[in-house]
């Protein structure tokens, strides 16, 4: 119906129908519940939810978009194991946390405030949306940390942005109508969040895991990420999928085992 519905408004309603469409695109559907551990201990930051495991230095982890804090239990689990405190947020409009709709420059402050309530960060985790985030929070300073790791990376909106205007069954010419109503709400335009030219002089050690036959988040842009930025690690997971891969044991492993590291590791290609 969604489809029919666009496909007719947009002959004779273009604009309502980019308005309408852009209004969608910030507006993440809520999945079904998936609860963290009674026992892990929660808080509060500004609306968010926020939940801590084990001891230790503290490690920020990110869902994804439509996501929830809950998708990093296994990783959660394996760091609170290894000694260090485990920290996961419901960004903006997503599982636990508050808001209906919510903006990449939105999650980028939410990362900032739960750093700081968590008394700064040893490093941040993040998965697919949640990895642009987290890459561009740290690149432009909104984010302190000595470690980055990446599952899966989105490097540019336009990766949501086709596939989403695809799913609406919106015709080719409106898309330009809609990516202007987004850049007008986000107050930046989409190509200045894009990760490959943001990490370029980034001096953080980095990790990345992708899976080839990702099909959510084209491997491409992962090992362009990875070219782009210095010291960069990018692990290909075969076989892995797109969420699949974070609770991936090998990868869960090489994740603790570089957050251990004092330098960063060889580059592997």
């Amino acid at each position: 119906m969604l489809k029919l519905y666009f496909r007719a408004a947009s002959a004779f309603a273009p604009r309502a129908v980019e308005r309408q469409a852009a209004s969608l695109f910030f507006k993440p559907r809520r999945r079904a519940k998936r609860y963290v551990p009674a026992e892990w201990r929660r808080m509060t930051v500004e609306g968010l939810a926020v939940w801590t495991t084990g001891y230790g230095p503290t490690v920020l982890l990110v869902h994804g978009w439509e996501g929830s804090a809950a998708d990093f239990i296994p990783l959660a689990i394996g760091l609170a194991n290894k000694g260090y405190r485990a920290a996961l947020v419901d960004l903006p409009a997503h599982g636990q946390s508050r808001g209906r709709s919510t903006t990449l420059p939105e999650c980028m402050r939410a990362l900032s405030m739960v750093a700081d309530a968590l008394g700064g960060l040893h490093a941040i985790v993040g998965h697919s949306f949640g990895a642009m985030a987290t890459a561009l929070a740290v690149a432009e300073s909104h984010v302190t940390a000595q470690r980055v790791v990446l599952f899966a990376p989105v490097a540019t909106p336009e990766q949501f942005i086709e596939p989403f205007s695809r799913t609406l069954g919106l015709p080719v010419e409106r898309t330009d109508g809609v990516v202007r109503r987004i850049e007008q709400r986000v107050g930046r335009s989409v190509e200045s969040f894009d990760v490959r030219r943001a990490v370029r002089s980034l001096a953080v050690p980095s990790l990345i895991f992708h899976a080839p036959q990702d099909k959510v988040a084209e491997y491409s842009y992962a090992r362009e990420i990875a070219d782009a930025w210095p010291g960069c690690r990018l692990i290909e997971c075969e076989g892995r999928g797109h969420r699949r891969l974070l609770a991936d044991p090998d990868a869960i492993a090489e994740t603790v085992d570089f957050l251990k590291t004092a330098t960063a590791a060889p580059i592997l290609r």
